[in-house]
C-alpha cells in the first residue's frame, strides 16, 4: 500500500503626450493599483506563514505526541503511555513507549484495537517470519518504510528512530495520522528514575524523599526512595532533583525527560559522616 502526499520588475517607459483630462485619468489609476498592491500581499502572507498543523487530525479526534512526532485517536480510544493491556471496555487502545513490565493480557479478539509508537534501533520493520514484503511509502512529508506481518502492519520511521505497529480494523486509520510534532498535540509523559545513596565509609542506599522542581515553572513535588531507588512521572522539561538524608548534604541533580521515553537520573549521591 502507497501513501503519497505532494504540496504543491516593471519596466519603465515614456509617457506619451496626454491631455489633462487623460493624464489625470492615469494618475488615479496608478494611484488604485499601488494600494491595491500595498494591501493585497498581506493576505497570502499571513496565510503561508500559518503551518498546516491539523491537517492529518479528523475532526473529533485528539493528537497526542513523542520522539517528533505526533499520532491521533478518537476521543473514545483509551491512550496508555508505557501501558501493558489494551482496554477491553473501549474501541480502541493507543500505547505510546515501551511497556515497563511483562503481563498477561487477555485474549486478543478479533476486533482488538491497538496501536504502538515507541523507540526502536532497527532501521526496517521485520516480517516477523511471514515473509511480507517492505514497501518504502511518504505518511505527511516522512519517509516511512511499512511491511503487513501476520500480526497486523508495521512501520518504521528510520528519522526517528521509531516504530509504529497496529492490529485491528481500526489500526491502519489511526496510523494515517502519523505526522510531525505539531504544538496542538498533546505531548505524552515520560518517565524519570533514578537512585540516591549517602556516601560514607561504604555506599549506604537511602530511603526517604526526593524534592523535584520544574525548572520552567518552579513547581515542586516530593517522591519516595525505597531502598536508594526512586521514579517519577512527568511533562517532558528539564527538572533539578534534590536528594534528603538527614543532615547530610545533598547536591542538585539536573535531568530532562523526554515524552514516552524512561530516562535515567545522575545519581544522588549525599555526602555522610
Amino acid at each position: 500500500m502507497t501513501i503519497a502526499e505532494r504540496r504543491l520588475r516593471s519596466e519603465h517607459r515614456r509617457l506619451p503626450r496626454f491631455d489633462v483630462l487623460v493624464l489625470t485619468s492615469v494618475v488615479a489609476a496608478v494611484a488604485l493599483v499601488v494600494v491595491l498592491f500595498s494591501v493585497l500581499p498581506l493576505h497570502p502572507a499571513r496565510h503561508a506563514a500559518t503551518p498546516p498543523t491539523t491537517s492529518s487530525i479528523p475532526s473529533g479526534w485528539v493528537a497526542h505526541s513523542a520522539y517528533g512526532l505526533q499520532i491521533a485517536a478518537p476521543k473514545a480510544w483509551s491512550v496508555q503511555v508505557f501501558g501493558q493491556c489494551p482496554d477491553g471496555s473501549k474501541p480502541g487502545t493507543l500505547f505510546i513507549g515501551t511497556s515497563q513490565f511483562v503481563d498477561n493480557c487477555p485474549s486478543y479478539r478479533s476486533d482488538t484495537n491497538q496501536v504502538d509508537m515507541f523507540r526502536s534501533s532497527t532501521s526496517a520493520p521485520s516480517s516477523g517470519g511471514s515473509g511480507g514484503v517492505t514497501h518504502e511509502i511518504r505518511v505527511h512529508g516522512l519517509s516511512v518504510k511499512s511491511t503487513r506481518t501476520y500480526a497486523g502492519m508495521v512501520w518504521v520511521i528510520p528519522s526517528k528512530q521509531v516504530t509504529l505497529s497496529g492490529l485491528g480494523p481500526k489500526a491502519l486509520s489511526i496510523m494515517r495520522t502519523l505526522a510531525p510534532a505539531t504544538r496542538e498535540a498533546i505531548p505524552a509523559t515520560g518517565q524519570v528514575t533514578g537512585t540516591e545513596h549517602a556516601e560514607a565509609i561504604i555506599q549506604v542506599p537511602v530511603t526517604g524523599q526526593v524534592t523535584v522542581k520544574v525548572s520552567a515553572s518552579g513547581k515542586t513535588t516530593t517522591v519516595d526512595v525505597i531502598d536508594g531507588q526512586f521514579w517519577f512521572l512527568g511533562r517532558p522539561g528539564q527538572y533539578v532533583l534534590v536528594g534528603h538524608a538527614g543532615d547530610a548534604p545533598c547536591p542538585p541533580v539536573t535531568v530532562v525527560l523526554r515524552s514516552g521515553e524512561d530516562t535515567n537520573a545522575p545519581p544522588i549521591q549525599c555526602q555522610g559522616e
